[in-house]
């Protein structure tokens, strides 16, 4: 399994894009801890908006969402 992690920061512009792969997949995955409840939507806004990370490939973790936004410290 991979992740591709974009910077959701930029209005009308394509947003920086990274694919990590494997140790690297693992040790990202090894940081993010699932929330107990969903976290509210971030409101719409200019500039950064956290993190959007998906992921992809085969075997993806059961743990986390298939695509999920990291926020203001929260999943």
């Amino acid at each position: 399994m991979s992740l591709r992690i974009t910077v959701d920061v930029f209005s009308g512009r394509p947003n920086p894009v990274i694919e990590l792969d494997g140790r690297e997949t693992d040790e990202a995955l090894a940081r993010l801890r699932t929330a107990d409840e969903a976290s509210p939507p971030v409101e719409s806004r200019l500039g950064y908006r956290g993190l959007i990370v998906e992921q992809i490939g085969a075997k993806p973790s059961n743990r986390l969402p298939k695509m999920f936004r990291v926020a203001g410290g929260a999943l």
